[in-house]
């Protein structure tokens, strides 16, 4: 199989969708805790949710035809211009 002319990815985090985050709480600042209150989805089912919303992600990928795949950043925190917050 030979290369594409141009290797196409994301660059950035995928937006993580509305029904993962509550993204007006991300406005209000920057949080300096893990703050368990940003995700919409009980505690119970977080790990899941986060699963589907790397799938939906991948899936979108996939249909746009980007070559190299990442998993979005589903379990980033975002800071309040939307930019992912690592751990180390």
């Amino acid at each position: 199989m030979s290369q594409p002319a141009l290797t196409t990815t994301v660059v950035g985090s995928y937006p993580q969708p509305d029904w993962l985050v509550d993204r007006a709480l991300l406005s209000q600042g920057v949080p300096r805790v893990r703050l368990r209150s940003i995700w919409r989805v009980p505690e119970e089912f977080l790990e899941q949710a986060q699963d589907d919303a790397t799938l939906l992600a991948i899936r979108d990928m996939e249909r746009a035809g980007i070559d190299v795949i990442t998993d979005g950043e589903m379990r980033a925190r975002r800071n309040r211009r939307g930019q992912p917050r690592h751990h180390h």
